[in-house]
């Protein structure tokens, strides 16, 4: 559909989307509201006219965050205390905005949305850059005990790399520590660094194994998390528990049956039934009471 939008495209200026809920606007809609009573007619034609200038701007405003259909004039009508028809008159009737799909639109305002869209790109792609960097620089840190010096055409290989290889951040550690384990059997002395792995296509080499496998050194954190995880485990396999305890505390056949059958209160008697099912240590305990799998069933049964 073609736009018969308002033509008027420079010089712009940047205009708050909520301006009109500042709270000093307010207090002027609120005082300019109060003096119309007293208003000569003569002022209240001049401001008419900048009132409809005002309309537009709020228009503007809203259009810029919210769609509004062509129906719903009275949205706007409603905040600014006025008659939708004027509203209407603002939409309708001076080319300045157009329908689409029953939507109001401003070939100026999806222009604006436009740019606001690729400057938070922009923005986001900087920050990603820099966190880029960032982690390069202290991975290189980590393993060369120095920082890289790195020319503008390297820094734009690893944006290069950053757009095609969509994980290469959380990678970066492990191919800068890659790179400090690569010797090469016709050069001994040569040591790899940033600069040669951003030329060229080596840093594709080395992730693709042309070097040998990525490597990985785990992190301090790693480290400590494996440490809590083997001590976990090890303390588990240490310490009994409560029921084995008590397995071992029997006293007697009547005391064992009793321990065998507070377990199977809310256990299906089918898993009683078949041995493999009973728990190791209700097995040594029967065996040194000389306790039959009958004895058992048949207790648990009064459950």
């Amino acid at each position: 559909m073609a736009s018969n939008d308002s033509k008027i495209t420079n010089p712009w200026f940047e205009h708050d989307e909520n301006a009109s809920a500042d709270g000093k606007f307010l207090k002027m809609f609120r005082d300019f509201r109060k003096l119309v009573k007293d208003m000569p007619k003569e002022d209240l034609e001049g401001l008419a006219v900048i009132g409809a200038y005002g309309i537009f701007w709020r228009l503007v405003e809203f259009l810029h965050g919210n769609l509004l259909a062509f129906d719903e004039a009275d949205i706007i009508a409603d905040d600014l205390r006025i008659e939708p028809k004027y509203v209407e008159m603002i939409l309708n009737d001076f080319d300045l905005f157009y329908q689409k799909d029953g939507y109001y639109f401003s070939d100026r305002i999806m222009r604006n949305l436009e740019k606001r869209k690729e400057k938070s790109k922009k923005n986001s792609e900087a920050v990603n850059i820099r966190w880029l960097l960032h982690s390069f620089n202290e991975s290189y840190k980590e393993f060369f005990n120095e920082e890289p010096v790195l020319t503008n055409e390297e820094i734009e290989n690893l944006k290069t790399y950053a757009k095609k290889i969509p994980d290469l951040k959380e990678k970066l550690r492990d191919i800068v520590y890659s790179l400090s384990c690569v010797k090469f059997d016709t050069d001994v002395k040569f040591k790899p660094c940033a600069n040669w792995l951003l030329k060229g296509n080596n840093l594709a080499r080395l992730l693709n194994g042309e070097f040998g496998g990525l490597k990985h050194k785990a992190t301090t954190k790693e480290i400590k998390e494996a440490e809590k995880t083997r001590a976990e485990e090890a303390e588990k396999r240490n310490v009994k528990s409560e029921l084995e305890l008590r397995c071992e505390s029997a006293s007697g056949k009547a005391e064992a049956i009793s321990i065998i059958q507070d377990y199977y209160k809310n256990v299906k008697l089918t898993c009683l039934q078949h041995k493999a099912m009973v728990l190791p240590y209700f097995r040594t305990l029967m065996e040194r009471f000389d306790i039959t799998d009958k004895e058992v069933i048949e207790k648990c049964q009064q459950n």
